[in-house]
């Protein structure tokens, strides 16, 4: 038997493997992952066996690149690694032929879960499913959003309450209350208004928030984007890696890149909502919790698994993927003082669902695939501090790049609850009464609020760039290392490259060279000499094989 296939049929059945999966709900996380490695037992031996097999499917020198890649420098086989390499494998089909074989189902099977476990089920295609327009997954299902929960009689009508209807476009609503005629809703008001009153807040609050989270990714962007493609429904953006950004001096934060996408891309926000989903819980808390802590009544964080992506994104860096219907996906569980159940999901943008806010029964009926995971309010954010801190004990860069993150984030605040106080002093500084203005007054009042948070951000964007902090640099040792004043960037600037370099040009696709070049145009210049005079520090010695997210590439539009 052939080593690829008989590595294959090592794999757990893809029933079985998503009955666990389904199981996340009821399950912790140490039971859950020893539960799915006891359903790959057989995988180790196969493994070992593969290094002596003789080479006859097509993929064999792919599958043992992927191997290799999952054992690293000697370390034990991480096998959520070399799932990964599995579904780029699948990804990259353009068809799997159905020959019965286990690599064949393996394949659909992780061509089904990359392409965003769309409906009707496991392994269907979603081309083949007649059930669904592939477009309507963007949205929460029309038929089911449309409810007359509060409706006084029942029957079908066209008059909708304009207090608490929420519309992304004309053909897809959030929330509408339907009436048969004038008579029946003047009967239900009463009865309506909490809800009303309710729906119109944490719709305002969602939107806004959203709004103001994408506006600082716009504003504060780190990931160095070389190229956003798309193929059978999956957005695939390449970004570039550290070593390259020390060896050209990049800035870590810059504005995200006009010249790749645009506001009137489709695929403008789900790029900018393409990082991990807990920053929103991390650095971006403090304002979340400002709009909605006055309106809620529980807030609390969940934890699921995606179905039905419209179109979910894959990240390219390095030599690897890493696909977002791969990790869990955050949001948040809120109840409003009427009682009702909604969701907020700020970043569900990287499935390349529009809506920030729904009903909560009707977007886990759609987009939850097995169980939720609830989590005590401001749990993520810890979680989030204790990660970052892991990273900058390695990687002491980036505890300045954090820094400069939440001294943004609370400037962004400041402006805000600014805005709420003076340019509106009737409300006295009440985030409920901002959200339950009048719409002429809040349309107006809003696009207030986001103007000066815009300016606020930009103009703290400004001063990164022209005090040059954060620019990377090697430091003697070969640790990465930002700068945190103009003095130290100008001083560096003569060993920095360019694209416009020869040297550049020959080794541009080998790292360890352009960081060797990069070192002996220090030694050249003598700019060693003065290193600890000017504060550059000699950082802490890392791995080379150890990539991190990458800063964005050059922006020259105006902020």
């Amino acid at each position: 038997m052939d080593a690829v296939e008989k590595l294959f049929q090592t794999f757990p059945d893809p029933e079985s493997a998503e009955k666990l999966r389904r199981q996340i709900q009821n399950t912790d996380s140490k039971t859950y992952e020893k539960r799915d490695a006891d359903q790959f037992a057989g995988l180790p031996q196969a493994v070992a066996d593969f290094a002596s097999a003789d080479p006859v499917d097509a993929d064999h020198e792919f599958i043992k690149q992927s191997i290799q890649y999952a054992l690293g420098d000697g370390r034990s086989f991480n096998l959520l690694l070399f799932r990964q390499k599995i579904l780029e494998l699948s990804l990259s089909k353009t068809e799997i032929p159905d020959d019965g074989s286990a690599k064949s189902k393996q394949l659909q099977y992780y061509k089904w879960i990359g392409q965003g476990r769309k409906d009707p089920g496991l392994l269907c295609s979603p081309t083949t499913d007649a059930s669904h327009d592939s477009s309507s997954l963007a949205f929460l299902h029309s038929q089911l959003a449309n409810s007359q929960a509060y409706a006084a009689c029942g029957a079908s009508g066209g008059r909708a309450c304009t207090g608490c209807r929420l519309a992304l476009d004309s053909d897809h609503f959030i929330f509408k209350t339907v009436y048969c005629s004038k008579e029946c809703q003047a009967a239900h008001r009463q009865q309506h208004k909490a809800p009303c009153d309710s729906r119109r807040v944490i719709g305002r609050a969602a939107i806004l928030l959203r709004s103001l989270f994408l506006m600082f990714k716009d504003l504060h962007y780190s990931d160095c984007i070389e190229q956003v493609t798309s193929r059978d429904g999956v957005l695939y953006t390449t970004i570039g890696n550290h070593r390259e950004n020390a060896s050209k001096g990049r800035q870590m934060i810059r504005r995200f890149p006009r010249k790749l996408l645009t506001p009137a891309d489709e695929d403008f926000e789900t790029v900018q909502a393409m990082q991990l989903d807990t920053e929103v819980f991390g650095t971006f808390a403090c304002i979340l919790n400002f709009f909605l802590d006055p309106i809620c009544r529980w807030v609390e964080e969940v934890e699921i698994y995606t179905r039905n992506a419209h179109r979910p994104i894959v990240v390219l860096q390095s030599g690897s993927m890493t696909s977002c219907m791969s990790n869990p996906h955050f949001a948040l569980r809120v109840t409003l003082h009427s009682g009702e159940d909604v969701v907020v999901d700020l970043t569900g943008a990287k499935f390349g669902w529009k809506e920030p806010v729904g009903p909560w029964g009707i977007w886990e009926a759609q987009r939850v695939y097995g169980g939720v995971k609830a989590y005590y309010r401001g749990y993520l954010s810890d979680w989030q501090k204790k990660r970052e801190a892991e990273w900058e004990a390695t990687n002491s860069w980036l505890a300045e790049v954090s820094k400069i993150g939440r001294s943004q984030i609370g400037k962004m605040l400041g402006a805000i609850i600014y805005t709420v106080k003076s340019q509106h002093p009737d409300l006295k500084g009440s985030v409920a009464g901002f959200l339950r203005l009048r719409s002429r007054n809040y349309d107006d009042a809003s696009a207030e609020l986001v103007e000066t948070a815009r300016q606020t951000l930009a103009a703290g964007l400004i001063e990164i760039l022209t005090a040059k902090k954060l620019r990377m640099y090697w430091t003697p040792d070969w640790a990465l290392q930002v700068t945190v004043t103009k003095e130290q960037a100008d001083h560096l600037k003569p060993a920095w490259l360019n694209d416009a370099d020869a040297d550049y040009e020959e080794n541009k696709h080998d790292d360890s060279q352009l960081k060797k070049i990069w070192m002996q145009r220090c030694l050249d210049h003598q700019l060693l000499d003065s290193w600890f005079t000017l504060g550059l520090s000699p950082g802490v010695e890392v791995d080379d094989e150890d990539d991190v997210d990458d800063a964005d590439d050059e922006d020259d539009e105006d902020i």
